[in-house]
């Protein structure tokens, strides 16, 4: 009885993957995270109703996450950048 799924090996593998690029950044990496997962907990600073968020906003899509906690406590860090100051010739 046959498969009717077809069988790679390695060196078949190679040559799809050799013609077609693996397009995947972080950002489509990180909407994934959740798939996989029995649980999924997602620690928010803030639980809003459903249209507040921006979509691109949110790194695991809701559909993924199983339980929510929320956090007590979120320190807001500002990101600052610095440069040297230019010294005299």
């Amino acid at each position: 009885m046959s498969s009717r799924y077809l069988d790679f090996d390695r060196a078949d593998w190679a040559r799809l993957r050799a013609a077609t690029p693996l397009t995947l950044v972080e950002a489509d990496l990180s909407e994934l995270q959740g798939i996989n997962e029995r649980v999924s907990i997602a620690e928010v600073e803030a639980i809003v109703e459903p249209g507040q968020l921006d979509p691109d906003a949110v790194v695991t899509p809701g559909i993924y996450v199983t339980h929510l906690l929320k956090g007590a406590y979120f320190e807001k860090r500002i990101e600052r950048r610095t440069v040297r100051q230019l010294q005299p010739v």
